[in-house]
């Protein structure tokens, strides 16, 4: 697919398909999303921070007041998002919220949001909507639920956003790369035009371009849980049609050989502990086996003293 086709299709997204006037779905996507913010501000410790507050008084989030979405409100929501402009102000919201340096949600919260994500996801591919992929790559790396009793651990939205199909296409993936060059490419274009600036030859620019999204692509894959043979399927023919030079080539490379040794160990670590598991209870089988065994040889010896 050429980044032609994928920017021409972008700015086409939906615009025949629009169920309601274009202000209504924004006055009514914004209303939602608002009410869904007003309950992650009245969180008690929400200025502050969760990691702040002592075990102990977490008990305080029955304190607050939720203003929560109603079923039908939930419903009008999640069709509303069917529509690329909502799922913008949707994400954009949420955008502006995460730049207050607010990331904890509650579970409540944290299951909307990632019941709305889930939904979006599947309109990326359908609509090559590759620009709300890319927030909600962004967004789900950002906010997060704390779970454990005794030692409190961060579950990022990522984690089950991850599960999501979208992110298994490899397809989504090298579509998703040529999108991220081609804005990256215009908005290098468009600072050069303010600041008069072109020094830089174009080769140069675009080879740039290319080795950050390279590299940025390759984390993504990974903290989503890519297959590695997929990233290496995306990422070496790309270093070969782009002409990176030798120094990009080599970084590039190591990047992704550290990540591919990486993820073995934590596959490996993974493995080992299953087996663990199932060890620990080949063992307790075994030792229920024996009491068994013991309890009906007592049995057999009492039957016995019973017939002399």
């Amino acid at each position: 697919m050429t980044i032609k086709t994928i920017f021409t299709n972008y700015n086409l997204i939906e615009k025949a398909d629009l169920n309601f006037n274009l202000e209504e779905i924004k006055f009514k996507t914004q209303q939602y999303i608002l009410k869904i913010e007003s309950n992650m501000n009245s969180y008690p410790y929400a200025k502050a921070g969760p990691l702040s507050v002592k075990n102990e008084d977490l008990n305080l989030t029955i304190l607050y007041k939720r203003n929560d979405l109603s079923e039908e409100e939930l419903n009008d929501l999640t069709n509303l998002l069917n529509n690329h402009e909502s799922r913008i102000i949707f994400l954009q919201k949420l955008s502006d919220y995460r730049a207050k340096g607010k990331f904890y949600l509650d579970q409540k919260d944290y299951d909307i949001i990632l019941k709305f994500f889930n939904i979006i996801a599947d309109k990326v591919k359908d609509n090559m909507d590759y620009h709300c992929g890319e927030m909600i790559i962004i967004l789900s790396q950002t906010y997060f639920i704390e779970t454990g009793e005794k030692i409190s651990k961060k579950k990022y939205l990522q984690d089950d956003l991850a599960k999501n199909k979208l992110f298994r296409d490899k397809n989504f993936w090298e579509e998703f790369l040529v999108f991220m060059i081609n804005k990256e490419i215009m908005k290098t274009q468009r600072r050069d035009k303010m600041t008069m600036e072109n020094k830089e030859s174009t080769d140069n620019k675009l080879s740039n371009v290319v080795f950050s999204q390279l590299l940025t692509l390759i984390d993504n894959m990974t903290e989503f849980g890519c297959d590695i043979d997929i990233i290496k399927g995306i990422i070496e023919p790309k270093i070969l049609y782009y002409k990176l030079n030798e120094a990009l080539k080599v970084t590039i490379t190591e990047v992704l050989n550290s990540k591919i040794e990486s993820e073995k160990a934590k596959r490996l670590k993974k493995e080992n502990k299953e087996n663990g598991e199932d060890n620990k209870n080949n063992n307790k089988n075994i030792e229920e086996i024996k009491e068994d065994d013991i309890n009906i040889k007592k049995d057999n010896n009492n039957d016995n003293d019973e017939g002399k």
